[in-house]
């Protein structure tokens, strides 16, 4: 089974969810399918030879001519022979593989880490305005309380807040500077 040489960068991302979706890892993915197959295709095989053979050896009642046992003998060596040749061929697949995992890899990163920034964007937008919200309720809660209304606000204020919008800002912070460090590197590879 020929190994895929030549990984073409993909122009449209939209519809890889994973690694296995991705244009140039999709064939190489399903070559290793394959081979996995013929592998254990092989090994139910090997089983079956070699208990021909042991049946051969070690049931003398049944006389049967020597080349059947050398035939057999023969067929379990060309199996083997066959077996080592697939797992070098996932060998050298797997290393295809990573190599191609690696370039995927690198073409998805811009485009999920803009994706990502936007996303976070929003949530950030989202915790900015419940932390406006909550702050109201907060105060309305003091308020009511020195009034006298025993009006409480437990359970409904989130005291993690502050703490996810930092994080939040601070994962934003990190995405840009990757952003940045992207744009420079590709930058000067076309220089």
């Amino acid at each position: 089974m020929p190994i895929v040489n030549s990984l073409k960068p993909s122009k449209d991302l939209s519809e890889v969810h994973t690694l296995h979706d991705h244009p140039a890892l999709r064939p190489l993915f399903d070559q290793r399918q394959a081979l996995q197959a013929r592998l254990d295709g092989l090994h139910g095989e090997i089983t079956a030879v070699r208990n021909t053979l042991y049946q051969l050896e070690y049931q003398p009642d049944v006389p049967l001519p020597i080349r059947t046992r050398r035939d057999n003998q023969d067929r379990l060596d060309a199996l083997l022979l066959e077996e080592e040749a697939v797992r070098a061929e996932q060998q050298l697949l797997g290393e295809q593989i990573e190599g191609a995992r690696r370039q995927a890899l690198a073409e998805l990163r811009p485009v999920l880490d803009q994706k990502t920034l936007q996303i976070l964007e929003e949530a950030q937008a989202a915790m900015e305005a419940l932390a406006v919200a909550q702050a109201k309720m907060q105060a309305f809660g003091h308020r009511a309380s020195a009034l006298g209304l025993g009006f409480s606000m437990f359970g409904l204020l989130d005291h993690a807040l502050p703490s996810r919008l930092k994080r939040t800002r601070e994962l934003m912070d990190s995405l840009r500077a990757r952003q940045v460090q992207t744009t420079a590197a590709s930058t000067r590879r076309s220089a």
